[in-house]
């Protein structure tokens, strides 16, 4: 018994089509332990690898960041340095993020921020809902864009609350849609 396969293609002719992924949900919940310290820094993966793929960092210091069951946490002890985690999809255009931030002490000599960029093209180039902890103890929101390090207000700077003590828990949620920013803290 023999038997003839022979694959052809068919090409209907029809209106063109085309598909967008839709993305779906990632969700971190950080139910994983931390990335050993004892490899060299470029080798470390700092918050390790989420559903939706590795995390980057950006800090003075990889024993900054760490992960605890249930949260990513970023240590402030160096002064005057910036730190930055990012899980980058340069195919995302419309998104929706949500980040809890909690400060375990009120800051003293400087203000300190938290942030979630979006839009994110590098450290440069970014959009940003960015909380601000004054040493007063006041919370502000700010909504800014940076181009080429040049940095624009986008709305007032609100006010959202004072003498606020440490420990306390702030969201932000971020909700962009084409050219349409939505931010709530």
């Amino acid at each position: 018994m023999a038997l003839d396969v022979s694959l052809t293609t068919t090409v209907l002719p029809g209106p063109r089509r085309t598909f967008a992924e839709d993305k779906r949900l990632l969700e971190d919940d950080f139910r994983r332990t931390l990335p050993d310290l004892s490899l060299p820094v470029a080798e470390r993966q700092y918050w390790g690898s989420s559903p939706g793929g590795a995390w980057s960092a950006l800090g003075p210091a990889a024993t900054d960041y760490s992960v605890v069951p249930g949260a990513g946490i970023i240590d402030l002890t160096t002064d005057y340095a910036s730190r930055q985690t990012s899980l980058r999809d340069g195919e995302i255009t419309d998104v929706g993020v949500c980040s809890v931030a909690r400060l375990d002490k009120v800051p003293t000599d400087e203000a300190c921020s938290c942030a979630l960029s979006f839009g994110y093209q590098d450290t440069h180039n970014n959009y940003r809902a960015r909380l601000s902890f004054l040493t007063t103890g006041a919370v502000q929101l700010r909504v800014e864009e940076e181009v080429a390090d040049t940095v624009t207000r986008l709305t007032p700077v609100l006010t959202l609350a004072t003498g606020v003590s440490a420990h306390t828990d702030w969201t932000i949620r971020v909700r962009r849609e084409g050219s349409r920013i939505r931010v709530k803290a």
